[in-house]
């Protein structure tokens, strides 16, 4: 790692990750850079890394980023136990609402370990580990992650429309215990459970956001139509999207059921990628209606009513789009006619920055992009509420840590 960070930082190795750039520098105080071994840690960590040699490595600075000051940190050190937890997730949660963005920005899936919180003193080479938590929301399964898989790529190019992206997105993640659907759907998005429970789990996602508790009877068909009419761009689209959900709700139930799949089961299985792109834009597209206002529980209705009013269908539906982020390599006949969101890229393979029409090249539009840089992430109170209720507090290893009068000044460059 060329660039440095402050003497208290979190790490989280990453799996099945891949850039051209051996270090991707995302504001001042994140950084992803390439294992390669030079770096040097205690053998808690070290020992974690040898069980399977990660491809890249994930440092967040929560300190030199604002979302923890100092005295706070003293503070919550003085508690001795009693504070640990409470540490634990303040220094933390950050990366949790990094990862979420990161795997909602485009299509993949991205596999990390346990973010760890460690240290080092001043003129030290040895980064110490004092704890660790479960902040990417998945268990790795570390036997199966020798079998070869596609890769999460992120370019260096790309980190200034992920930024816009993250930046538009985070505020909405400090409100997820107001949509617990929501809260639900991205936790079950964010699984690695192998094929079988994640297909389960991403069919369980789609319905938790756009079906009514209320509903029984014809639930596969009103599902399968909602979701049509929300992520289609023409009527062709609509009827592939729709017989894909049908296909994929009939898979979910032979496997909950416990019936050997066929060759037809087997290879709508063996085409779950497309499943989870489609929870990834059905939760983006909930998301942005939200934040126009839209309640929760009004969201399905509104999806049956689109079925019956193109009008109505082309006004949601670009409402609906202004999270997604398309890159060339993953259009398809989903594509939205609205090319002016940010990170979009139009039918002539122009990228668009925002909402001004025109292709990413203008050099204001650039600078407004990079200026953020150094407001993103933000410290998202709500985001402490969906840690709670999903991970598992941490345990901490206080040895190597200042007391509590020592020199203050060693924990911030």
């Amino acid at each position: 790692m060329t660039t440095p960070m402050g003497p208290l930082v979190t790490v989280t190795p990453l799996y099945h990750f891949s850039s051209h750039s051996a270090e991707i520098s995302i504001g001042k105080g994140v950084r992803i850079s390439k294992y390669d071994g030079s770096v040097s840690f205690d053998q808690v960590l070290s020992r974690h890394l040898q069980v399977h040699e990660p491809d890249f490595l994930l440092w967040y600075d929560p300190l030199r980023l604002g979302e923890m000051a100092e005295a706070d940190f003293l503070g919550l050190y003085k508690k001795g136990v009693e504070g640990f937890q409470e540490l634990t997730l303040q220094l933390t949660h950050g990366v949790l609402g990094f990862f979420l963005c990161l795997r909602l920005f485009k299509p993949g899936r991205l596999r990390a370990g346990e973010t760890f919180i460690i240290r080092r003193g001043k003129n030290e080479e040895l980064w110490n580990c004092l704890s660790s938590y479960r902040a990417s929301l998945m268990v790795v399964d570390y036997g199966a992650l020798g079998i070869p898989s596609k890769s999460y790529n992120l370019e260096a190019d790309e980190i200034p429309f992920f930024v816009a992206f993250a930046e538009s997105v985070i505020p909405l993640l400090d409100s997820l215990d107001t949509y617990p659907a929501l809260t639900q759907a991205l936790f079950l998005y964010s699984a690695d459970n192998g094929e079988s429970l994640d297909a389960v789990g991403s069919v369980t996602a789609l319905e938790a956001l756009l079906t009514k508790k209320e509903e029984n009877e014809g639930l596969t068909y009103r599902l399968a139509l909602r979701i049509a009419n929300l992520l289609g761009s023409d009527a062709n689209s609509r009827k592939d999207i729709f017989k894909q959900v049908k296909d994929f709700y009939n898979l979910r139930s032979k496997i909950v059921h416990g019936v050997t799949l066929d060759t037809k089961l087997r290879g709508r299985l063996n085409a779950l990628d497309s499943l989870r792109e489609m929870v990834r834009r059905v939760i983006l597209s909930a998301m942005a209606l939200y934040s126009e206002g839209t309640p929760p529980a009004n969201l399905p209705d509104i999806m049956d009513e689109l079925a019956l009013d193109d009008e109505s269908r082309k006004r949601v539906c670009a409402t609906a789009s202004k999270f997604l982020h398309l890159s060339p390599q993953f259009s398809s006949s989903t594509e939205r006619s609205d090319t002016t969101a940010v990170g979009f890229t139009n039918k002539n393979g122009q990228v668009v920055v925002r909402n001004t029409g025109k292709p990413g090249t203008d050099s204001a539009q650039v600078l407004d992009l990079l200026m953020v840089f150094f407001r993103f992430p933000v410290a998202c109170s709500g985001l402490r509420s969906f840690v709670i209720l999903h991970l598992l507090p941490g345990q901490w290893d206080c040895q190597g840590l200042p007391s509590a009068g020592g020199d203050s000044g060693s924990f911030v460059q």
